[in-house]
């Protein structure tokens, strides 16, 4: 049985337009946003929209780690300065459920 690739992506500052734009470049993936801004109760209700702690918060990666795995997904892009730097220094940790970060 041949297996199917993994083409979920989680993009981070899911609520501003440039997440938005960008996943108009993966239409054949199935796309979930995450942010750390409040998100309203409605995108949150649609399943596409994950809350995440503030950056600052010490379960960020964790969270984020944590919504990668729950939503099974294969890439991770990150679009703010903070995230990039926060999670670059434990990548190894996305890297080790074979999740592709990409900044």
């Amino acid at each position: 049985m041949e297996q199917v690739p993994n083409n979920t992506i989680i993009i981070t500052q899911g609520t501003s337009a440039a997440a938005q734009k960008r996943a108009k470049e993966y239409s054949g993936s199935n796309v979930f946003f995450a942010d750390s801004v409040p998100v309203p109760k409605p995108l949150l209700s649609s399943g596409k929209f994950i809350q995440l702690p503030p950056v600052s918060a010490q379960t960020f990666i964790h969270e984020l780690l944590k919504a990668c795995l729950d939503k099974n997904a294969s890439t991770l892009m990150l679009l703010s300065e903070s995230e990039i730097e926060m999670v670059l220094s434990e990548k190894f940790l996305f890297e080790e459920y074979d999740i592709e970060v990409i900044c």
